[in-house]
Parts: C-alpha cells; sequence; structure tokens
C-alpha cells in the first residue's frame, strides 16, 4: 500500500489489473482532456508493463498507482506523481467512468498533494487541467492555488495552472 484514504487504497498496479487498466486507458472519455489518445488493449498492455518496470528504478520518471475500494478490491483509477523538476512533482488522476460522481477524485486529491509533500526534497506540487474539464478544475480549485491560465499550443485548448508549495501543505 502506498497510502489511504476513508474509502480507498492506492497500491502499485499489476497484472492483474490489466482488465481495468485497459478499460481506463481506452476509453476517449476519460483521456479527452490528458495529453494521451485512447489506447488500444496492445497499447495498454505495454503502458502497465512499463508503470510495472518503473517501480524498480533508483529514480523513476514517473509514478503511477492503482486506486481501489477498500471494501470491494473494486478498481477505481489510477493517480499519479510525475516529476517537473527536482523539487516538484505534477500530480494526475484518472476514474473509470462508472465511478464518476461518487466524490473519489475530491478523496484523491488531497491525499495525493499530502503523501507527494512527504518527499524531502519536494517543496511543491503541481496540476494542470483543460478548461473545458470542469469536474477536475473543481476539484483543483478547491485543493490547490490558482496560478495561471495558458494556451496549450500542442493539445490546442486553454489550460489552468495551480500549485501547492510546502508552506501551504494542509489541503484537507
Amino acid at each position: 500500500m502506498i497510502f489511504e484514504t476513508d474509502r480507498l487504497i492506492v497500491r502499485e498496479l499489476s497484472m492483474s489489473d490489466l482488465p481495468s487498466f485497459t478499460k481506463l486507458e481506452g476509453n476517449p472519455d476519460i483521456v479527452r482532456y490528458t495529453n494521451s489518445n485512447a489506447a488500444t488493449p496492445a497499447e495498454a498492455k505495454d503502458d502497465l508493463l512499463n508503470i510495472i518496470e518503473n517501480y524498480t528504478k533508483q529514480r523513476p520518471d514517473k509514478l503511477i498507482w492503482a486506486a481501489v475500494n477498500k471494501e470491494t478490491e473494486a478498481f477505481i483509477g489510477t493517480v499519479a506523481l510525475v516529476p517537473f523538476d527536482d523539487t516538484t512533482l505534477e500530480i494526475g488522476y484518472r476514474i473509470l467512468v462508472e465511478h464518476w460522481g461518487r466524490g473519489y477524485a475530491t478523496e484523491l486529491c488531497p491525499a495525493l498533494i499530502e503523501y507527494g509533500l512527504t518527499f524531502e526534497n519536494i517543496s511543491r506540487i503541481y496540476a494542470e487541467a483543460d478548461v473545458r474539464n470542469s469536474a477536475s478544475i473543481h476539484i483543483l480549485d478547491r485543493f490547490m492555488t490558482f496560478t495561471k491560465e495558458i494556451q496549450n499550443e500542442r493539445l490546442n485548448c486553454i489550460d489552468r495552472h495551480y500549485e501547492v508549495v510546502r508552506r501551504e501543505a494542509s489541503v484537507a
């Protein structure tokens, strides 16, 4: 277990998660506002293998974990911490459509921020969201400080940027 919330456990992904992971990564509605396209089953399998391999690296380029229901052990989605620079981690989360509207991302976001700030060298947690992703904007507005809005030329959208710095780490 990496960390837990009231209803969820965040743990390392395993190959037993492949069916749910494929469903998550292959759904265009879930990845619509991200920098990736819906994955084919083969791409999802390769991605999952790379994520699992990344757990063994001394300095992983990103950490992606499973979020599962404590009671049922049902796969809810994934959360991520991605190094942005030496002192900053970017957070991310994806939730399976059938679990939307249950407050899981709202529950995971502050816990992910708090966990990210436990790393000694990390003083800042960063997030960005496409302005059209109203659900994520609502969550990030609640737990992080809005810093700027920029035109994302690569994705042809407007992104809102957020941060939490160590001095304001109490997000609950």
